[in-house]
């Protein structure tokens, strides 16, 4: 967090196009930032998103509305075949 006003205004003159319009340095930064979630790599890595709707496929028998779940159901299978 911000403590004191020279901080803030450190920050303003660096989110400030140069003089002659030229991208701030935040805009420099975040063109070269390469987000690291290693999280959803290793979820999706570890089959996850198929292990999540095989969970939910067995699930459907638990529902009281027969023609919701037939629906889910359907929707599941195609989404499986793409993960």
């Amino acid at each position: 967090m911000l403590q004191n006003t020279t901080e803030i205004e450190g920050l303003k003159k660096l989110d400030s196009p140069g003089p002659d319009g030229s991208e701030t340095h935040f805009e420099q930064i975040a063109a070269f930032y390469v987000p690291q979630m290693s999280f959803f790599a290793q979820f999706e890595a570890k089959g996850g998103v198929a292990k999540i709707i095989s969970v939910t496929l067995a699930s459907l028998s638990l529902w009281k509305s027969s023609a919701l779940a037939a629906s889910w159901s359907m929707w599941l299978q195609e989404l499986h075949s793409f993960s």
